[in-house]
């Protein structure tokens, strides 16, 4: 498991996005289908939007 500890200084560099961003909302939901747990989650929509 990783874990990152932050110092109050470095949360006084932290700044919240005004929106998401396409293009990373793409590549984590790619990365999650892939995954067992996304094909679990996801599988039934998978086959259904899945050409035969």
């Amino acid at each position: 498991m990783l874990r990152i500890h932050f110092t109050a200084r470095d949360l006084e560099y932290v700044r919240i996005a005004r929106g998401p961003d396409p293009l990373w909302e793409i590549v984590c939901s790619v990365c999650r289908l892939q995954t067992d747990e996304g094909r679990i989650a996801f599988g039934p929509w998978r086959r259904a939007v899945t050409p035969l």
